[in-house]
């Protein structure tokens, strides 16, 4: 049995006509990925990476997935710095500047590290409170 691969339009399509109401799935080259378990807000009108400064996974199962097909998604498009925050090491790993299609600068940082975005570099991040309460 071949495989479906799947694109944007038809994604549009499918949300549009209501049955993905319920679901939370993520197009990732082509396949439809199940994102069961995973509460996170519905994303703005389909950004591009020109409108994007940094991205954030927060990984609990899918960290593998977030640190290769992910990271190597984010590098080709040209988005210029990609954080991972690992919530079972409780660790961020911090991604920068894209090249052939991967990161030439990958650096973990553990909860006592601070670290600020390329995009904001007077706003520090205490890697800690992601994990306060």
């Amino acid at each position: 049995m071949e495989r479906k691969r799947w694109t944007r339009a038809e994604c549009d399509a499918l949300e549009s006509s209501g049955l993905r109401a319920n679901e939370r799935l993520e197009l990732v080259e082509g396949d439809l990925i199940d994102k069961k378990g995973e509460k996170r807000p519905r994303p703005f009108a389909n950004p591009t990476p020109a409108d994007l400064r940094l991205v954030v996974e927060i990984a609990h199962s899918s960290l593998t997935f977030d640190l290769t097909t992910k990271a190597s998604l984010y590098a080709r498009a040209g988005i210029v710095e990609y954080w991972v925050l690992d919530v079972t090491q409780r660790r961020l790993i911090v991604h920068r500047d894209p090249a052939a299609g991967r990161y030439t600068s990958v650096v973990s940082y553990d909860e006592t590290e601070s670290v600020a975005p390329l995009a904001a570099p007077d706003a520090a991040f205490l890697v800690s409170t992601a994990f306060a309460g």
